[in-house]
Order: C-alpha cells, then sequence, then structure tokens
C-alpha cells in the first residue's frame, strides 16, 4: 500500500514520517496490525492544493492522476476564502482518474461540491452531521468532546 500525504507545510512531514514509524515498529492498535500484514511505503508532497499551475513543479498532478483513493478529512473549511476552497475541490476533481474514490469528512459545504457534480458522483452521504465523543484525558487534557461534520463518499466520473 503507497500513502501520500498532501500539504503545503513541509514541517508536516516530520510529524507524518512519525506518526508512521510508530504506527509501524510498535503495531499500534488496528494500524499496527495492518502494517504487521500490508507492506505499507509512504511519502509526503508539499503542494498548495488551491494552484493546480504549480502542480508539475511537484508531482501532485500525476500523484492524482495514479491515486485511487483521496482523503479530505477538515482541509477544506481551513481555506477561508470560498473562491480558493472551490478552487482546490475542483482542481483536485478534475485532476483524478476515472473510477477514483473520493472520501470527504468535514464541515457541510454544499455549494462547493456543485461545482464539481460533472466531475464527481455522490455514492453516499452521511445523515448525522454532529457526533458526541465520550470525553478522556490523556496528557494531562481533555478531548474534544462533539464535532459538526459530514461524511460524503464520491466517485471520479
Amino acid at each position: 500500500m503507497n500513502v501520500t500525504i498532501v500539504d503545503e507545510m513541509s514541517g508536516w512531514e516530520s510529524v507524518f514520517l512519525a506518526t508512521m514509524d510508530k504506527l509501524q515498529n510498535n503495531f499500534i492498535g488496528n494500524a499496527g496490525k495492518l502494517s504487521r500484514d500490508v507492506s505499507i511505503s509512504s511519502t509526503f508532497l508539499r503542494s498548495d492544493i488551491t494552484n493546480s499551475s504549480l502542480w508539475h513543479e511537484n508531482e501532485m498532478e500525476n500523484t492524482l492522476k495514479e491515486t485511487d483513493l483521496v482523503f479530505l478529512v477538515k482541509i477544506l473549511s481551513t481555506i477561508s476564502c470560498g473562491y480558493n476552497r472551490r478552487n482546490a475541490l475542483k482542481n483536485i476533481a478534475s485532476h483524478m482518474k476515472t473510477g477514483a474514490v473520493l472520501i470527504y469528512i468535514d464541515n457541510s459545504s454544499p455549494a462547493d461540491f456543485t461545482m464539481v457534480s460533472s466531475y464527481l458522483k455522490c455514492i453516499y452521504d452521511s445523515l448525522r452531521r454532529r457526533y458526541y465523543l465520550q470525553s478522556r484525558n490523556k496528557f494531562n487534557h481533555n478531548n474534544v468532546t462533539r464535532c459538526h461534520a459530514e461524511v460524503k463518499l464520491f466517485v471520479k466520473i
């Protein structure tokens, strides 16, 4: 299994690689069990998802064309400008290969997805929008106990 993480901030690469190392070498949880059974290679790609004109310089375009499964987890909501957010989604959707699946977990943004309906077909939309979690104290801090998000699955057409 090849895993590629994309982020504009190169500093996340060391966090990602340390996490992968911990999971693979310490066999933590289900991810650790998976790493015993499946060979996992990981790479980090620094890229600005809102600006596809720079993608040829960093292999982002080729990566998307070869990817079977794309996760967008709490990323679009971090892009404050609506135009940039829709542009990022359009850039990703238009460069994905036909049949690839996009899993979206983020705040509700129906207007963003109407722009890419010619690229993506929704195959699943969660009915649940609010999630409540049990409170736990780890590392001398309480965890977040509620989350507003939706889960959508799309296939590239």
